[in-house]
């Protein structure tokens, strides 16, 4: 199954929010991102606004791409571009949570292209928050991937 297949059997208004490449992202997101190869992002979407009005009060995750393997099987990366701080740890797991909830019961085929450790928090500015710190560890144990202030692509 491909992104875009994926996305279009989401529940409404998600079916609708594929994009080709990285047209969903913002620049500033986009500039965040390092990869070798543009022909393999398949696609984005921009999950917390095409869920804005749906989900007002919801900790809403940003954003999905897809991204084919050598092989061309397509798989759903999350980015989730938030403050990296300390503070701001509890938030971001709050909204792991929530679209892991969301694959699971509205968005199932982009669950099912979704592989353990797909999830990415991508730093506004600086990452301040320290390595081995306890909060460091609770986002180990979470799934999250520690935050960056770049992000290089499997692609």
């Amino acid at each position: 199954m491909t992104f875009q297949q994926a996305v279009e059997q989401a529940s409404p208004p998600v079916n609708t929010a594929y994009q080709p490449g990285l047209q969903a992202l913002p620049k500033r997101a986009r500039a965040k991102l390092k990869y070798r190869d543009s022909r393999k992002l398949t696609g984005s979407i921009d999950l917390d606004g095409a869920l804005a009005d749906v989900c007002p009060n919801a900790p809403r995750w940003d954003y999905g791409l897809g991204i084919a393997d050598a092989s061309g099987r397509e798989q759903a990366l999350w980015i989730e571009l938030h403050p990296a701080t300390t503070s701001e740890i509890g938030v971001v797991l709050q909204k792991l949570a929530w679209l892991k909830n969301w694959l699971r019961t509205h968005g199932k085929a982009l669950g099912g292209i979704t592989e353990p450790g797909a999830f990415y928090w991508l730093a506004t500015d600086g990452v301040h928050i320290q390595r081995g710190s306890p909060q460091a560890r609770k986002l180990s144990q979470s799934g999250l991937k520690a935050p960056c202030r770049q992000l290089l692509l499997p692609c």
